[in-house]
C-alpha cells in the first residue's frame, strides 16, 4: 500500500472480509491466550529487565520480563491491524486488546492470590524478585503504558472515532425535527472543555467517510495541545514550591483520563493497591507477634538513663530487625514511587499498631518515657525513611510523636492542660492543638496524660502501686 498508493485488489481486502476477517480475530486471540500462558509458566517472567550479564539501570531495574513480553504482545497486534484501511476494523482489533489486557489482569491476580496465601515467615527475608512484588511491578508498568498509549496519535483516533461513530448511530434514529431544530452539537475532551460542531457536519446524511475524517482531525488537534504544553511546560521556569527533585516519588492519580482503554489503567491501580496491602499486612503480623515483649516491659518503673547512654530497648530489636529486612528486600524490588507509597502506608499502619499496644496499654514514669521517645525517635523512624532520600521525619509517625509530646510535657503544664481536658474545656483543647496533638483524640490525650505516674492520684481508685 505505501508503495503503490492503492488500497484496493490487495491481499487486505482478502483479510477483511467478513468470514475471513472473524477467522483472523479468532487465531490471534487463541495464539495471544497461549503465548500468555506460556509466559507466567516461565520462572524468568518475575525477573527484572536489567537483571543478568547485560545489567541495567533505571526503570529496567524493576520492569519484570513478564510484562514487557506482554507489552511487546500487544504491540505486535497493534503494527498487524494499524494499517486496516477501514476504522471499524481496527475497533474490533481495539476490542480484542482490551479483552487481552483484562485477561491478563485476571491471571496477575489469580497469582497475587496464591502468593498472597503462601506467605510464611521467611518470606522477604532474602533478597531477589518474589512473585507478589513482581505482580505489583507489572501492574504498576501496564497501567503506565496504557496511559501513555491513551495519548498517542494511533489510540486516539480510535478513541475519537467511536465517538464519533455513535453519535454517528444515534443521528440515523434522531427525529428528523430535533435534527433541523439543534444549532449545534458539543464533544466534552478529557479535561472538561468542549468543542461545537457546526449545523452542516451534524447532517444526518453524513458518510462514515466523513466521521473518520474529523476523528483524524481531532486526535491531531488533541496531539498538538499536548505537544504544546509540554513545550510550554519546558519554557517557563518553574516555581521553587513546584520542583521535585530528581528521582522524588510523583503522586500519582488513579482516576486519570485513560481515553479509549476506559477502565483498564484503573484496574490496575487497584490490583497495585491491593498487592502492597497484602505486603503491609503481612509485615505487621510478623512485627506484631514479635512484638509481645516489648509491650509488657516496666515503663512504670524504668530508671532515669542520660540520653548520651540510651540504646534501643533489647525487647525492640527482634521485631524491628524483622521489619527493617523485609521492607529493604521488598523496596530493593519495586520501583521508587511504589516503594516510597509502601513505607508511607507501612509507617502509618504500624504508628496505630504501637500507639495501641504500647502507649495506650502502659503506664509511664520518667524513664519509661525518656526510652520510650528514644525507642521512637532514634530507632523506629530511621528505620522507616527511605534510604538516601531525606532525613528521618517524626512525622510519619503521628500517633507515636503526639504521644512523646504529651508523656514530655513539663508536670505543671501536663496537670493544668489533663484538668482542662477532664472539664472538656475549649481553651486547653485549643492549646494542645497548638502544640501539635491534632491526630490522636481528646479522650486517647487524656488517657496518656492520666497514665503518667507522676500525675496519678493519691485518691485514684486504680493505684500506680498496683502495676508493681
Amino acid at each position: 500500500m505505501e508503495v503503490t498508493g492503492y488500497e484496493s485488489n490487495s491481499v487486505l481486502s482478502v483479510l477483511t472480509k467478513a468470514e475471513t476477517f472473524v477467522r483472523w480475530l479468532a487465531v490471534e486471540k487463541k495464539y495471544a491466550l497461549s503465548k500468555m500462558d506460556e509466559m507466567l509458566d516461565n520462572e524468568q517472567w518475575i525477573e527484572p529487565l536489567g537483571s543478568g550479564v547485560c545489567a541495567a539501570v533505571g526503570s529496567l531495574l524493576w520492569v519484570p520480563r513478564g510484562s514487557d513480553w506482554f507489552v511487546a504482545l500487544l504491540k505486535t497486534i497493534e503494527e498487524r491491524y494499524a494499517i486496516l484501511p477501514q476504522p471499524g476494523h481496527r475497533i474490533q482489533f481495539l476490542e480484542l486488546q482490551l479483552e487481552l489486557i483484562e485477561e491478563w489482569r485476571v491471571r496477575l491476580t489469580q497469582i497475587m492470590s496464591a502468593t498472597v496465601a503462601s506467605l510464611s515467615a521467611e518470606s522477604f527475608l532474602t533478597s531477589g524478585p518474589h512473585p507478589l512484588t513482581a505482580v505489583i511491578n507489572t501492574a504498576q508498568y501496564i497501567r503506565t503504558v496504557l496511559l501513555q498509549w491513551a495519548h498517542s496519535l494511533h489510540y486516539l483516533q480510535l478513541y475519537y472515532y467511536k465517538r464519533q461513530f455513535q453519535q454517528f448511530t444515534q443521528q440515523q434514529h434522531r427525529d428528523p425535527v430535533k435534527s433541523e431544530s439543534s444549532t449545534s452539537l458539543e464533544y466534552d475532551t478529557e479535561h472538561g472543555s468542549k468543542q461545537s460542531i457546526d449545523d452542516t457536519e451534524n447532517d444526518t446524511t453524513l458518510s462514515l467517510e466523513e466521521v473518520e475524517s474529523r476523528a483524524k482531525h481531532l486526535a491531531i488537534k488533541e496531539v498538538t495541545r499536548r505537544n504544546s504544553m509540554v513545550t510550554s511546560q519546558f519554557d517557563t521556569p518553574a516555581s521553587p514550591t513546584a520542583t521535585t527533585t530528581a528521582g522524588e516519588p510523583v503522586e500519582e492519580d488513579s482516576d486519570e483520563d485513560a481515553g479509549v482503554f476506559e477502565d483498564a489503567p484503573a484496574l490496575f491501580y487497584h490490583l497495585r493497591q491491593a498487592g502492597l496491602t497484602s505486603i503491609i499486612q503481612f509485615m505487621l503480623i510478623e512485627f506484631r507477634e514479635e512484638l509481645r515483649e516489648y509491650r509488657n516491659l516496666k515503663w512504670h518503673a524504668m530508671l532515669i538513663v542520660e540520653e548520651r547512654a540510651l540504646s534501643v530497648s533489647s525487647a525492640l530489636c527482634k521485631p524491628l530487625s524483622g521489619l527493617c529486612a523485609r521492607l529493604v528486600t521488598v523496596s530493593e524490588t519495586l520501583a521508587p514511587a511504589t516503594a516510597h507509597f509502601l513505607r508511607t502506608e507501612l509507617a502509618l499502619h504500624l504508628d496505630d499498631c504501637v500507639f495501641k499496644d504500647v502507649v495506650l496499654s502502659n503506664w509511664f514514669n520518667t524513664g519509661g518515657t525518656i526510652q520510650l521517645t528514644h525507642d521512637i525517635q532514634r530507632n523506629i523512624v530511621p528505620a522507616l525513611a527511605s534510604i538516601g532520600k531525606r532525613p528521618a521525619d517524626i512525622s510519619s509517625v503521628p500517633k507515636l510523636a503526639e504521644s512523646c509530646t504529651l508523656l514530655n510535657l513539663e508536670y505543671e503544664d501536663a496537670r493544668r492542660i489533663r484538668t482542662g481536658l477532664k472539664k472538656n474545656n475549649p481553651d486547653t483543647i485549643s492549646t494542645i492543638r497548638s502544640k501539635g496533638i491534632t491526630t490522636i483524640t481528646i479522650a486517647e490525650a487524656l488517657q496518656i496524660l492520666n497514665q503518667r505516674t507522676d500525675l496519678v492520684d493519691a485518691s485514684s481508685p486504680t493505684s500506680v502501686m498496683e502495676l508493681f
